[in-house]
């Protein structure tokens, strides 16, 4: 067996973690006449192009007004900086690495910056400060004006936060003409050098060793790691995850939803078209055979094979074709009375409804040709009285519909008297919409509820109806009236 163990393959993955948020960096500062300002600007730049999110901010400015406008660059300074935010401890628990810019002080940072650094004690008491990557950046107005001195006491700061100093060192080309490990540090000369390419060049370096150095220092480089911020990351990871699960399962059953009413909109729809095509079919057989029989009695009233009821023994055969019934009616004597009465065949005719348009209480052709049929029926049978009863939608207020259910029925009664119906036997009942044949929850069925009914009534009818009854039953015991097929 060796005794040299196999070194583990590095990968992307495991050598900088499985990372799915960029670095966030803050850059904050503070810039008087401009100096410091340029160079965050170029940091913050860097930093974005590299991959980082970067929040560019300044602190609060102590000096008076009077103060600055008494120094046209620092005047001019603050009106162009007047849009960057200011900075908040807030700002420092968001970010993962800081980097902190001021001009030298007497080899010390500024006192603005120091009073912004003096609000983070509420997060260093916390821990929040700590394990976060640092540095700094500063300029002088001379040479060795304190440069180095300035990072340094920023860093004492940073050590007692518990930070990741990270800084630029002699790790690029750059930094040999720069000439400060400690940080970007620029010399001003009074405002008459303005920050040229040698100080960009190194804060270009910074900000990317302290993005590059952030990332592997502070983000995830294990699946399993334990530190807060792998803890978090995880965290929002499977709460992004868990919350794009749900709106797929709410678009899912949204969407299954609106099938279903598809699916239930097209049964209640051909339901619809298959009742309205048997009320077709059946009216147009019932019509047929009212004809027919109609003909019939017409044809043999011609030749003389029926003759007057007061003249005929009183017979009922209950058939309902008139093929059941004898060629030829023989007559026998008997006393001529009016109380001899036999019902008329038509007086359970019910004719199917009449369907109006919306608001209407016109008819239109197929309804007068049905009304016709009627009046042909009703003067057949003079005995008989018909009902018409009128039906509306549902639409409006009550007092609304039960008027345009008493108009339309009123309607098919004029029009019945006019074909040559007695007014006295024909009566008008408006229903409104207490009866609807659906519900009213659509245009289809509101359309089917908007008729009139035709109900034909004969006041011997239920006489002879038992009448016969009796007689079937004497003749056989075994009949059933739904299997006899005998009509009043």
């Amino acid at each position: 067996m060796s005794i040299f163990r196999r070194k583990r393959p590095q990968t992307v993955e495991t050598e900088t973690a499985p990372v799915n948020t960029p670095v966030k960096l803050a850059v904050v500062y503070y810039s008087s006449t401009g100096t410091i300002a340029a160079i965050a600007q170029e940091l913050s730049t860097v930093a974005e192009k590299a991959g980082a999110e970067v929040r560019l901010l300044k602190v609060a400015e102590l000096a008076p007004q009077a103060a600055i406008d008494s120094n046209p660059a620092w005047a001019a300074n603050a009106t162009a900086t007047a849009d960057i935010p200011v900075a908040t401890p807030d700002d420092i628990e968001w970010a993962d690495a800081v980097i902190f810019g001021s001009p030298t002080r007497f080899g010390n940072i500024t006192s603005q910056l120091k009073q912004f650094i003096d609000t983070l004690g509420g997060l260093w008491a916390e821990g929040k400060l700590a394990d976060k990557v640092y540095s700094g950046f500063t300029s002088s107005a001379t040479t060795h004006g304190g440069q180095e001195s300035t990072l340094l006491a920023l860093y004492n700061s940073v050590h007692h936060f518990g930070g990741i100093v990270v800084a630029p060192g002699y790790t690029d080309a750059a930094k040999f003409a720069d000439g400060n490990p400690y940080g970007t540090s620029h010399v001003d000369a009074q405002g008459n050098n303005p920050v040229d390419d040698t100080t960009r060049a190194a804060a270009r370096v910074q900000a990317e060793r302290e993005r590059r150095l952030s990332l592997n220092l502070t983000h995830c480089k294990t699946p399993d790691s334990t530190t807060p911020r792998c803890e978090a990351e995880r965290a929002r990871n499977f709460a992004a995850a868990r919350n794009a699960e749900i709106e797929a399962s709410i678009a899912m059953v949204e969407a299954m939803r609106a099938v279903r009413k598809a699916r239930d909109a097209q049964i209640a729809s051909s339901l619809a078209a298959a009742k309205a095509e048997r009320a077709r079919k059946f009216q147009i057989a019932r019509n047929a055979e009212i004809e027919a029989s109609v003909a019939r009695v017409d044809a043999a009233r011609a030749r003389g094979e029926i003759v007057a009821v007061s003249d005929l023994e009183p017979i009922e055969t209950g058939a309902i074709n008139f093929d059941d019934l004898p060629t030829r009616v023989v007559a026998k004597p008997v006393l001529r009375s009016t109380s001899v009465m036999r019902p008329c065949r038509a007086a359970h005719y019910l004719a199917s409804p009449l369907h109006f348009s919306t608001a209407s209480a016109n008819l239109d052709d197929d309804m007068k040709t049905r009304l016709d049929q009627l009046a042909v029926v009703a003067k057949a049978c003079p005995r008989i009285s018909i009902e018409v009863h009128g039906h509306s939608d549902g639409s409006g207020p009550v007092q609304i519909n039960r008027s345009m259910a008493e108009r339309r029925a009123n309607a098919a009664i004029d029009y019945l008297v006019a074909a040559g119906v007695e007014r006295k036997r024909l009566t008008a009942i408006g229903h409104g919409a207490m009866d609807p044949m659906m519900p009213n929850t659509n245009a289809a069925s509101r359309a089917i509820n908007r008729r009139v009914e035709i109900d034909i009534k004969d006041p011997v009818s239920e006489v002879a109806q038992k009448i016969m009854g009796d007689l079937a039953e004497l003749l056989d015991p075994t009949y059933k009236p739904q299997l006899a097929r005998l009509t009043p």
